[in-house]
């Protein structure tokens, strides 16, 4: 069976996810049932916000992409007795990757974000002046799905193909990736050939009503999502999936060490593999 790089309810959120992330209880009874937590968030549907309980002003602020596990995420923290030696608070927001600006780095505005690595890179050459790269998310596998046999990526094959594509022009596995994979194999598309779409949801509902014949795929999760019978191809068994990156003034080895701990949580988004921590040093 082949193997899907995230579960989720649906075929649209793993998009946003991509993807964008086995839990690890981090504090015990007794500091639970000391944790206070405050309501959240409302005004944008966008956030929510916890309290330590300790005794520090400070907020540890986190984006990330995607509200899947985000309060887990956060309540976790506000329960994890390091963090609450330096925050009083922690709060996550949750916006699509192209929310990250330049200004959010330079200025601090987040001691904890995930994204793409070529996002964050294109930003600024000196990102890691600001922020270091503490934990590699789990790595996926992206297919070529058709609906009437196995793609196969030659020149015949793909003479009179319609292939779907995102508008993104930074989405991996919905531009980048394919177009990668096609030129490495030396095929060039006439105009009529490449169809794009503004996003996940519309560039799947195209496939599904039959306007384009070949779109990547997770695998699994698309064949859920029709009666038809797909057909797949592999495409790369080896995708990078995103990183989480410290603000660097924050960094401290005990800190990134429950920052790695807590972020397996996000591990069980994805059917195989484990995030990997990127920082120098070992934890206990």
């Amino acid at each position: 069976m082949l193997k899907l790089p995230i579960l989720s309810p649906n075929l649209w959120i793993y998009a946003l996810v991509i993807a964008t992330l086995s839990s690890l209880p981090i504090a015990g009874s007794l500091l639970l049932s000391r944790q206070q937590f405050a309501p959240i968030t409302l005004s944008n549907y966008q956030s929510y916000r916890c309290q330590t309980g300790g005794e520090a002003d400070a907020t540890f602020n986190v984006l990330t992409l995607t509200a899947l596990k985000a309060k887990e995420f956060a309540d976790r923290l506000c329960a994890n007795p390091v963090l609450g030696q330096y925050y009083g608070e922690v709060a996550i927001s949750w916006h699509p990757r192209a929310f990250l600006q330049i200004e959010h780095l330079l200025n601090g505005q987040y001691q904890l974000f995930w994204n793409r690595r070529h996002i964050v890179a294109g930003l600024t050459p000196e990102a890691q002046t600001y922020y270091l790269p503490i934990v590699d998310s789990p790595r996926y596998t992206m297919y070529w799905a058709s609906y009437k046999q196995a793609p196969e990526i030659t020149p015949e094959y793909l003479a009179d193909k319609r292939i779907g594509f995102s508008e993104d022009h930074q989405s991996m596995s919905f531009y980048l990736r394919p177009m990668a994979a096609l030129a490495a194999a030396g095929i060039e598309l006439n105009s009529e050939q490449k169809r794009f779409y503004p996003g996940p949801k519309a560039l799947m509902d195209a496939f599904y009503r039959g306007d384009i014949d070949l779109v990547t795929s997770g695998g699994d999760s698309m064949q859920a999502a029709t009666d038809r019978k797909l057909y797949f191809t592999l495409m790369d068994k080896n995708v990078p999936s995103g990183t989480w990156y410290l603000q660097r003034n924050q960094f401290h080895p005990g800190l990134a060490c429950e920052l790695s701990k807590t972020l397996r949580l996000f591990d069980s988004l994805f059917e195989q593999g484990h995030s990997t921590p990127t920082f120098e040093g070992s934890c206990p």
